[in-house]
């Protein structure tokens, strides 16, 4: 009987431990999945702003020859 309870406690243990370990890591997936989603949007954002200046600068260009 003793040595059930022994066993119970340290499959408990064990099990809680890797609970508390896969949260730890794939909290730090998904730190590192955040930043690589705001790298995107960077990006993303830079060549919207590129894109409009360009097209603004057609726009400009075209009424200068007007």
């Amino acid at each position: 009987m003793g040595l059930e309870i022994l066993i119970i406690i340290f499959l408990s243990s064990l099990l809680f431990i890797l609970v508390i370990f896969q949260f730890i890591f794939s909290n730090f997936g998904s730190k590192e999945r955040i930043k690589i989603l705001l790298e995107k949007q960077e990006n993303v954002e830079k060549s919207i702003c590129e894109l409009f200046e360009e097209k603004f600068e057609k726009i400009d260009v075209k009424f200068q020859k007007s």
